[in-house]
């Protein structure tokens, strides 16, 4: 292997991503009845954790750069990123099921903010604190 060589598979590592999770953590999801949503800055991964109709894992995920903040109300979902709040809003009826996902998150506005470094969102009265 030579540097050139060296240098691709480095790169190619950089972008290998794996997620594991216990024997018991798919039962706990079926038992509780949830999904999970986190971000994590460091691979810049928007992630939705929940489970498929045969009871398997399913694991969802968005790249966004450097997003951190998660913040969900109602329908609604809010996540920050390096310069951007995006706001995504579920666009299934209740009981509706989209290609075995419910709900179904899309962008409907992002606000440019610059470099904030925002770690964490709250809402307060429909405005952002």
């Amino acid at each position: 292997m030579d540097e050139h060589d060296y240098c691709l598979c480095k790169d190619v590592l950089k972008l290998y991503l794996e997620l594991n999770a216990s024997c018991q953590f798919t039962p706990w999801l079926f038992e509780q009845n949830l999904s999970l949503a986190f971000t994590t800055y460091q691979a810049g991964k928007l992630f939705f954790i929940g489970l498929q109709s045969s009871g398997q894992l399913s694991v969802f995920e968005r790249t966004f750069e450097r997003c951190m903040g998660l913040y969900a109300q109602d329908s609604s979902l809010y996540m920050s990123s390096l310069y951007q709040l995006w706001r995504f809003e579920n666009i299934l009826q209740p009981g509706q099921v989209h290609n075995n996902y419910d709900p179904v998150y899309l962008p409907q506005v992002s606000y440019v903010t610059g470099d904030l470094d925002i770690h964490d969102i709250a809402l307060s009265n429909e405005c952002f604190i």
